[in-house]
Formats: structure tokens, C-alpha cells, sequence
């Protein structure tokens, strides 16, 4: 149930961003550059295209750049329900809630309880003060926390390259 949410959240994060970004170029009247050489005339001969890097052009880089959204979605009993998606750095983990500082300086504070499902880690204790994490709550209250596993790579980043902060 909670998987079928994670992914009607994002793709609903997906079709409001692209609609903003519709919305904006059509406001500002830019049109892109047709002598500017398109992405795959960029490309090596033999070089594969990079689909899914944060930012890039996969079919979720736009979720790559959100840190806070309002969404309805449907639930597994068939009912259309409110929640909030947040990504930052985590900065507390608490008996009872954790904290999340945004990218934009927002600090979301948000109730964990035995209801709350991980995604990357096993359970709250695993969670790493300092690094990346997404929350998707109901009411202030976590129904799902994500961070990557401890050592686990960021998508299209390099063995070695220094991470940047999420």
C-alpha cells in the first residue's frame, strides 16, 4: 500500500512540476536554441545516454529538485487522502519524532511511531543524523522515511567523487 502511495506521490510530483515548467516557459516566451547541438549530438560515438542521474533527464529529474510537496492521493482502501512529501538532511532523530532541515532552510518536524515504514534502513535507529532522507507524513505524522543505505551511491555519481549535500 505504501509503495503504490510513494509512487502515486511522485508521479503526481512529476505532472505538477512539469505543468510549472510549461507554465513558465510559456509566461517567459523562451524557446530553446535550435543551433545549440542537441544532448545526443554531445554525446561520444559509443557514449550511453545517462537516463536516470538527479537532475538529469530520466523520467523523475524533476523529483531529483523537490524538497516539499502537498499531495492527494489515493489510498489501498480506494480513498483519495492527503500527504506531505519533504526531502532534506536529517538534523534530529528523537524518541518520538525526527527533524528535517530543507534545502530551501525549512525545518519539518514529523511523529514516527510503530506505524512508520523505512525505506534503505530497518528502522528509525538506523537513521543518520547529517545525511539525505525523504519523509512522506499524514498529519505531521511519518508514514514513511527513506534514506540510502550507509554507503550506498547517490544515482550517476562516481566511485570516489565527493557527494554533495541532498
Amino acid at each position: 500500500m505504501i509503495k503504490r502511495n510513494l509512487v502515486a506521490v511522485l508521479v503526481a510530483a512529476l505532472g505538477i512540476t512539469a505543468g510549472a515548467a510549461a507554465f513558465a516557459n510559456a509566461q517567459t516566451g523562451d524557446t530553446p536554441d535550435s543551433s545549440a547541438p542537441s544532448q545526443a549530438e554531445r554525446r561520444e560515438p559509443g557514449e550511453r545516454p545517462r537516463l536516470h542521474r538527479r537532475g538529469g533527464p530520466g523520467p523523475m529529474a524533476p523529483l531529483g529538485r523537490a524538497v516539499h510537496g502537498d499531495l492527494i492521493v489515493r489510498n489501498g482502501a480506494g480513498e483519495f487522502v492527503e500527504v506531505t512529501f519533504d526531502r532534506g538532511t536529517l538534523e534530529v532523530v528523537g524518541d518520538g519524532e525526527i527533524t528535517l532541515v530543507r534545502p530551501d532552510g525549512e525545518s519539518v518536524i514529523v511523529k514516527v511511531n510503530d506505524a512508520t515504514e523505512y525505506r534503505g534502513v530497518e528502522s528509525k535507529d538506523q537513521l543518520r543524523t547529517g545525511e539525505g532522507a525523504v519523509i512522506v507524513s499524514d498529519d505531521g505524522v511519518a508514514t514513511l522515511v527513506g534514506q540510502r543505505p550507509e554507503g550506498a551511491r547517490r544515482p550517476g555519481s562516481r566511485p570516489g567523487a565527493a557527494r554533495a549535500a541532498s
